[in-house]
């Protein structure tokens, strides 16, 4: 099944958000940020693991609207949340920790929205930034 880029981001964040859960095992008592990034990755695994393994919507025969919307609720928040996780881990070490990493997953975040929309592009597809009822 082909996967769209989107769909590998989330799935490598759930693998590296649910290595970071693992890593809290050992910590007996969980300062706030640690706390709030563990219910942040609590939320953020599942939906990745979901949109990694849902087919993109516009490979079904008929894509509802409703079908979109769905993918793109669960979509969004895969690639979103995790780094805010992460983020707050980094910030739990230390203020400068987390602004560096802070600053570097944004410059990424973009610079990976950029070139993902020219391979798009080049490819003659339209990259999906907004959800357009084809039914």
């Amino acid at each position: 099944m082909e996967r769209a880029p989107l769909q590998f981001v989330a799935g490598v964040l759930a693998a590296l958000s649910f290595g970071c859960v693992i890593a809290f095992l050992s910590i007996t008592e969980l300062s706030c940020l640690l706390s709030i990034s563990l219910f942040i990755f609590s939320i953020s695994i599942p939906l990745g693991v979901f949109t990694f393994l849902t087919p993109t919507y516009h490979k079904f025969e008929r894509p509802y609207h409703w079908s979109k919307l769905l993918y793109w609720i669960f979509a969004i928040p895969s690639v979103v949340l995790p780094p805010i996780g992460f983020s707050l881990v980094f910030w739990h070490f230390g203020c400068l920790y987390g602004v560096a990493f802070s600053v570097v997953a944004l410059l990424s975040y973009s610079l990976f929205a950029r070139i993902s929309s020219e391979i798009q592009k080049a490819r003659g597809k339209k990259p999906p930034t907004h959800i357009k009822d084809d039914a």
